[in-house]
C-alpha cells in the first residue's frame, strides 16, 4: 500500500519532487522501486504544541504536516491514499484545499490537502492548536483536524484563502461502505475531478491488505481497489 501510494503519485505528478517525511530510512524491495524519485526528509515527531503534549502518532503527523506546509506548500497526501489524476489545476487555485469526507458529511478532512506557501489559512489553523487537549481517542480526537474547518472557512479574515471541494475529488468512496470499494465494483463513483482515492487503513488494514501483488495483476477487476492498482503495479 505504501508503496502504491507513493508509485501512483509519482506516475500522476512526473514533474513534482516528492518528500517522504519520517522518523525511520526506509527499506525493502518496495522502497528500492521508488527511491529513485523520492527524498527522505528524516525527522522527528513533534511532541508539544504551545506547550500542549501531542501523546499520540497520529495528532504529531497533523501538527507536522502543518508545518511542512506552512514552510513549503504543495500537496499533502496520507500514506493510505492512492493517486489517479494530477494535481496541478489544484495548486493553481492558490487556496487551501480540502475535501469533504463523504457525500452527507459536513466535515473536511486533513488526510489530503493542497495549499500555496506561508498560506493564511494554514497559519490561522495551526495557532488554533494553543487550544489542543486530545489524550488520543477521546472525544476531541478530530477536533483540531476535522471539525475546526466549519468554524474556520467562515471567518471573514479568511474569505479568499480557501476552495473547498466536494467528497469526489479526495474520498469518493466512504469509509462507511468499504464493499464498495474493496469488495465490489463501482467505477461510476469515480469522477473526472477525481485526483485520489483514500483507504483508510487505520479502519479497513485486513481489506487494503487482502491481496498480493500478483493477486491484483491476475484479477485486476475483482474490486474497485483491484482496478485502480493494478496499473501502478
Amino acid at each position: 500500500m505504501r508503496f502504491l501510494s507513493v508509485k501512483s503519485f509519482h506516475d500522476e505528478n512526473p514533474d513534482w519532487k516528492i518528500k517522504f517525511y519520517t522518523n525511520k530510512p526506509p527499506v525493502g524491495e518496495y522502497w528500492d522501486r521508488v527511491s529513485s524519485f523520492v527524498e527522505v526528509c528524516l525527522d522527528t515527531e513533534p511532541r508539544e504544541i504551545f506547550g500542549n503534549p501531542i501523546p499520540h502518532p497520529a495528532h504529531a503527523s497533523d501538527v507536522k504536516r502543518l508545518q511542512v506546509m506552512i514552510a513549503e506548500g504543495g500537496a499533502y497526501c496520507d500514506f493510505d491514499t492512492i493517486n489517479i489524476g494530477s494535481f496541478d489545476k489544484l495548486l493553481e487555485r492558490n487556496a487551501v484545499v480540502l475535501g469533504k469526507l463523504g457525500p452527507r458529511q459536513r466535515n473536511y478532512g486533513n488526510g489530503m490537502m493542497v495549499a500555496p506557501k506561508d498560506s493564511l489559512y494554514l497559519k490561522t489553523w495551526y495557532d488554533e492548536y494553543k487550544t489542543f487537549r486530545s489524550k488520543g481517542r477521546d472525544k476531541f480526537w478530530d477536533e483540531h483536524s476535522v471539525k475546526i474547518h466549519n468554524e474556520l472557512r467562515s471567518r471573514p479574515a479568511l474569505l479568499g484563502t480557501h476552495d473547498f471541494v466536494d467528497h469526489t475529488v479526495f474520498y469518493p468512496y466512504s469509509w462507511l461502505k468499504p464493499e464498495q470499494l474493496f469488495d465490489e465494483y463501482h467505477p461510476e463513483l469515480i469522477t473526472p475531478d477525481t485526483v485520489s482515492v483514500h483507504l483508510y487503513d487505520a479502519v479497513h488494514y485486513k481489506k487494503v491488505n487482502q491481496w498480493t501483488h500478483q493477486q491484483i495483476k491476475d484479477n485486476p477487476e475483482r474490486s474497485s481497489f483491484t482496478k485502480i492498482v493494478n496499473k501502478y503495479l
